[in-house]
């Protein structure tokens, strides 16, 4: 079988370059994923070959490297029959078109549309500009008149403290207490680790208590990951607010910002579709089928 083993963070110095060189715009191209959410999704990677490999409870990802695809193809396919499991990929487009064109008429290929990264311009989301922005700017005056608040990079073990408690917070409202549960220990060690990760975050005060936060890492030169927006919603406009400001403070000098899926969520939809994403990175899941 392939080596896989649970992501480390000493793994990022060879991980990250493959990641950012063939991976694309998609979530799955940030070390930070497969080490922040380990224990929800049960991520393990390799090294093999010249590629970046990774698998989870649900399959496998497209190999990210360069050199013979078609050899690591077939590796993955014995890892998968030595493990007994189905042969199964996930990943973003164009993939499908490399796998179907590798392997014509082997898998069965069903988009994920639940799984979408939605992806913007970050001059957009700074400049909130035109009619098309509106609402979103009124959600930020009214938060400015109603609050005395300040924005923070998060730089202290204290504030990574307190957007901890403030996830904490926020998942006691949560309609599903155990996703709530894994995202806070997913959240705890995104931040607790940033300067390993590669990760920035900031942090929203009103009356000196930290109300919302954001964080993320560098995909590539040129796209940014954001990880995680959180806000207590006792406070009107404070996802507006932190949005902004975290792109205004923090992003602004990549020119796409991925903010990940929307999981099928009706109210989350709704809400990444109001900041009018450049476009949606469509996801995929393939199963090899029987022969």
């Amino acid at each position: 079988m392939i080596p896989f083993h649970k992501p480390q963070l000493e793994d990022r110095a060879w991980a990250q370059p493959l990641l950012s060189r063939f991976g694309g715009d998609g979530s799955e191209a940030a070390f930070g994923t497969y080490y922040v959410w380990q224990q929800v999704y049960g991520f393990e990677i390799a090294h093999h070959k010249g590629f970046f490999l990774a698998r989870c409870n649900i399959g496998y990802f497209f190999p990210m490297g360069e050199g013979d695809l078609q050899e690591i193809l077939t590796d993955l396919e014995e890892d998968a029959r030595q493990r007994e499991e189905p042969f199964r990929f996930v990943f973003s487009e164009p993939c499908d078109q490399k796998l179907e064109q590798l392997c014509p008429e082997r898998f069965e290929i069903v988009e994920n549309r639940s799984s979408a990264d939605y992806i913007y311009r970050v001059e957009d989301l700074i400049r909130l500009g035109g009619k098309k922005y509106h609402a979103k700017r009124n959600h930020i005056s009214r938060f400015v008149r109603n609050y005395e608040y300040c924005y923070e990079p998060v730089e202290t073990d204290l504030q990574v403290r307190e957007c901890i408690e403030m996830a904490r917070r926020w998942g006691e409202t949560a309609a599903n207490p155990e996703d709530a549960a894994g995202e806070l220990e997913a959240i705890r060690a995104a931040l607790e680790h940033r300067q390993e990760l590669g990760m920035v975050a900031g942090l929203l005060r009103v009356d000196g208590q930290a109300i919302a936060f954001a964080a993320g890492e560098p995909i590539n030169d040129t796209v940014f990951l954001q990880h995680f927006e959180k806000a207590l919603v006792a406070y009107d406009g404070a996802y507006a607010v932190i949005n902004h400001d975290f792109m205004t403070h923090c992003i602004c000098d990549y020119v796409f910002v991925n903010r990940e899926e929307d999981m099928g969520l009706e109210g989350l939809r709704k809400a990444k579709l109001s900041y009018l994403p450049e476009r949606l990175l469509r996801k995929y899941a393939a199963i090899a089928r029987t022969i």
